[in-house]
């Protein structure tokens, strides 16, 4: 009853009622009871003062449960408010403008090698490598690529076939779509045509129209109509693309489809050579 009567008030003395003496507190007096009178505190409460307190205490719970049950319900209540209130919003719809930013902003830098360098020491290095991997085991595109054989150019896929033959035998972590499937390389929602774990080299195979190649296209030009992006913008992307790439410590060659179709042995030679060094 000590955790009771700390919560609940009750109009007892400190003074005992069998033999008048004056304590200091409540908890003083329960004690006094017990080893002067042998009497417990809620045997003295119910003769002296006729305060049930195994009953008060039954209420007091009973009301807790009761608060509680409607404390819980009114949660629920406000969560499935916001939830509705919330659904088939964007992250920035639902945050709002300042609140997105600041979003960003604590997001910045999470999940990058420094990051889990900094956080974990020399064990961040195979953490950062392993969460890679995950994330291109479960990544979209994988299922995607599976269920899109097209989804690649065949002139793609030959040239890494004929790279693939002659690397094959020195590296074991090989990467690219009709081998197994392209390889994230720690980029959200961006795989990579042929990638080199073992020792972090990309291969990027720019078809000439889907990339816009320099040769062919000026800034304004428009190579694909339905894909509405100007050859600017292209360019713009495949950069963000290659830089975030970069940053996660992996080397890129980019090779352009009229390059390979020009002269296939060179091009070969030079991703050779590029992987090897």
């Amino acid at each position: 009853m000590n955790k009771f009567r700390t919560r609940v008030k009750l109009n007892i003395s400190k003074k005992c009622c069998v033999c008048g003496k004056e304590l200091k507190s409540l908890s003083g007096l329960s004690s006094h009871i017990k080893q002067i009178h042998k009497m417990s505190y809620i045997e003295y409460s119910l003769k002296f003062y006729g305060i049930d307190l195994i009953k008060i205490e039954k209420e007091y719970q009973e009301n807790v449960e009761i608060n509680r049950e409607k404390g819980k319900a009114k949660s629920l209540a406000g969560l499935k408010k916001y939830t509705d209130s919330i659904k088939g919003k964007s992250i920035k719809e639902r945050l709002g403008y300042e609140g997105y930013e600041n979003f960003r902003k604590n997001m910045k830098g999470i999940f990058t090698l420094e990051w889990y360098v900094n956080k974990y020491g020399e064990d961040g290095v195979k953490k950062y490598q392993d969460r890679c991997k995950n994330i291109s085991k479960t990544t979209y595109f994988r299922k995607y690529n599976k269920e899109n054989k097209n989804n690649w150019s065949k002139i793609s896929q030959e040239l890494f076939w004929n790279i693939y033959k002659i690397i094959s035998s020195k590296f074991h972590n090989i990467y690219f779509g009709e081998l197994n499937h392209e390889y994230s390389c720690g980029v959200s929602r961006k795989n990579y045509d042929f990638v080199v774990l073992d020792n972090k080299k990309i291969i990027e195979f720019n078809g000439d129209k889907f990339h816009a190649n320099p040769k062919y296209y000026t800034e304004c030009d428009i190579p694909i109509k339905f894909y509405e992006k100007c050859a600017k913008q292209i360019w713009k992307e495949d950069k963000i693309k290659l830089n975030k790439a970069k940053k996660n410590g992996y080397d890129i060659l980019v090779i352009w489809e009229n390059d390979y179709n020009k002269c296939k042995n060179d091009v070969i030679i030079e991703c050779v050579e590029f992987l090897l060094k």
